[in-house]
């Protein structure tokens, strides 16, 4: 742990930063038992944190630089010394529910990803990389925190709810969608609509919301799934 940085410091930082945030999602973490309701706090300051960087108004090299900075706290983080409150809030949830390093990593390439741009009528494989990285990775890391059972299943639910969660939500970001992509949509969340029910705290709601404000309304094909919390 950080000499700088005391615990309870990083406890209030993360739990500030979901209380700031007006999320719903902040409800559902309340009726959490204290250690897996900090380490959720913790899962969603740093998903914050990454966005912001991403969605920031400044030059895109500034963007990258930010993230570059949490690639290597997160290298601290696993080498047990994080020196941010919020990798400092992260140390016990890595440990004590064995958080993969490598669900981080994708995150923050996701968050990569978003700052060249707005993703535009993806090709598949573009999309479902997109969600993978986006929300799939939330759901890796958060699935452990709820008390899923390691496995193969689990793994499989968090990224179907990622799919279903950040699909339509990549594709409104363009005020006119193409068919093919609202399309694409429509096939990929329907595998996961029947799981749309455990609220993850993933980025995917507040960005929707983000980008249904700075857009047009969508022309074209409507989405089948609508993204709620």
């Amino acid at each position: 742990m950080s000499a700088a940085i005391a615990l309870p410091d990083a406890l209030a930082h993360v739990r500030a930063v979901v209380e700031r945030s007006g999320t719903s999602f902040g409800l559902g973490m309340r009726i959490l038992p204290p250690e897996r309701r900090a380490a959720m706090h913790a899962i969603y300051a740093f998903c914050r944190e990454i966005d912001d960087i991403a969605d920031e108004p400044a030059p895109l090299e500034v963007k990258r630089a930010g993230l570059e900075e949490w690639r290597a706290e997160i290298a601290r983080l696993y080498a047990g010394a994080p020196t941010t409150p919020t990798g400092v809030a992260l140390l016990a949830p890595v440990q004590h529910f064995n958080l993969p390093q490598a669900e981080f990593l994708l995150l923050i390439e996701g968050m990569a990803w978003d700052a060249e741009g707005p993703i535009r009528a993806p090709s598949r494989e573009r999309l479902l990389g997109y969600c993978r990285r986006v929300a799939g990775a939330v759901g890796m890391l958060s699935m452990p925190v709820f008390g899923a059972p390691a496995g193969a299943a689990s793994d499989r639910f968090a990224i179907a709810m990622g799919r279903g969660f950040s699909s339509p939500i990549s594709s409104a970001t363009s005020a006119r969608t193409p068919p093919r992509a609202a399309f694409i949509c429509r096939t990929t969340c329907s595998r996961a609509s029947a799981c749309l029910t455990i609220p993850l705290p993933c980025r995917a709601i507040r960005h929707c919301r983000r980008r249904a404000q700075r857009s047009p309304p969508m022309r074209g094909p409507r989405l089948l799934v609508r993204a709620r919390n």
